[in-house]
């Protein structure tokens, strides 16, 4: 996102538009390469999802957003885009997913979560999902109680992360996966996601 971009979202979201600590705040991203890591939806990890193998997050969700509703999605060479992106394997199948999911738009098809509670709900399916199947992201969600989880999007992303503001050297944004990550933190601590060995 662009500075003016950015300004916009403030503008039209500011219910929603944050302001983080640099003290108090665990920062991520698909960059870290420390334990923090864990927290990005590209961490490669097994998630199990209605009897499916998913991997990492990024994989699933993209995969759940396009749940055609009985609908048959093609791509312009009359593949099921939903199967091209269960079919991704690798180290990158988060990013492969991502790109097939971005061609499908550029060709003119429409994703049919385009809905922003649906596709919120989407990626805290896959947020508890993850919590469920990867020891290590719990550990680090338990270690990080008392803490705002805030993906740092230094790249731009002040939507789905947070932008550092350059004056005071917080961190802004609506930062729409950090939050739904402390959401699925609060599920972990709270038993609700049930019980485990760790």
């Amino acid at each position: 996102m662009k500075k003016e971009e950015i300004l916009k979202l403030k503008e039209e979201r500011s219910k929603d538009w944050r302001c983080y600590s640099q003290e108090n705040s665990v920062l991520f991203n698909s960059y870290c390469r420390d334990e923090r890591m864990v927290l990005s939806n590209m961490y490669p990890c097994q998630i199990e999802y209605n009897r499916l193998i998913f991997n990492p997050v990024d994989h699933l969700y993209h995969w759940l957003m396009f749940d055609g509703e009985g609908k048959d999605l093609k791509n312009k060479d009359g593949k099921n885009v939903r199967d091209l992106i269960y079919k991704c394997s690798g180290v990158c199948n988060g990013f492969e997913a991502k790109r097939i999911s971005r061609d499908f738009v550029k060709e003119g098809g429409v994703i049919p979560q385009q809905n922003l509670d649906k596709r919120y709900n989407t990626l805290k399916i896959c947020h508890i999902a993850k919590a469920k199947c990867c020891r290590e992201f719990r550990r680090v969600l338990r270690n990080s109680v008392g803490k705002d989880l805030v993906e740092f999007a230094y790249w731009g992303d002040a939507h789905y992360g947070c932008v550092e503001n350059k004056e005071t050297h917080d961190y802004e944004g609506i930062n729409v996966c950090g939050r739904i990550m402390m959401k699925v933190r609060d599920m972990l601590i709270s038993g609700e996601l049930g019980k485990f060995d760790d």
